[in-house]
């Protein structure tokens, strides 16, 4: 089939999920282009010095990756949504941060799923939320695959008089290394992605 996912046949989760990290690329491009509209999930202090900048709630880069999401996955039957609650409270499910959805091509015409489990780069559970979170809440369903989605917003005008700075401070790589290793104790189909979301200028850095 063609490389184009607008142009790309849906069969089963693991292709839905090639087309949803496809429009993720497309996300990073966003937000690290010129331009970048990274500079959204930035608060600044009310005199505007860009030095003095610290990152906005999980909530918004939730929000934010779900709407370029839309615009990427435009044309496709694929329908969207953020915070969909899965089983009923209490019963071990829980709201998906990003939820996406396909009915397969072929004649079974099975419902497929891709969940984002979103976070920022200072939640305390990141070493294991891959797991506890996305996997063992979500990933246990027919049809169902995940994408662990770090943002990652640790460079040096973050002012942690605002905010407290990530403790101890790592690299997108480390993240990347941590999650890719996650990842591959499981069975599922589970991929981490780290969207880098430091401000134009500091993304090289």
């Amino acid at each position: 089939m063609a490389s184009d996912h607008a142009l790309r046949v849906i069969n089963d989760e693991a292709q839905l999920l090639d087309v949803v990290v496809e429009a993720l690329d497309h996300v990073q491009s966003a937000l690290s282009g010129p331009n970048g509209m990274a500079m959204l999930l930035w608060n600044r202090a009310a005199n505007k010095e860009v030095t003095r900048m610290w990152p906005t709630w999980e909530e918004d880069f939730s929000d934010l990756v779900m709407g370029l999401l839309k615009i990427h996955l435009t044309g496709r039957r694929i329908v969207l949504n953020r915070e969909v609650q899965v089983d009923r409270p209490g019963v071990g499910g829980g709201r998906t941060d990003i939820h996406i959805q396909a009915i397969a091509s072929h004649p079974q015409a099975d419902l497929l799923t891709v969940v984002i489990e979103c976070k920022g780069c200072w939640n305390r559970d990141l070493p294991t939320a891959l797991t506890t979170q996305l996997v063992n809440r979500y990933l246990r369903r027919p049809h169902t695959a995940g994408v662990f989605l770090v943002g990652f917003f640790d460079c040096d005008v973050w002012d942690p008089q605002r905010r407290k700075r990530c403790s101890p401070s790592h690299t997108k790589e480390g993240i990347e290394r941590q999650q890719q290793d996650q990842a591959a104790e499981h069975q599922v189909p589970v991929l981490p992605r780290v969207l880098d979301c430091r401000p134009p200028g500091k993304q090289a850095t």
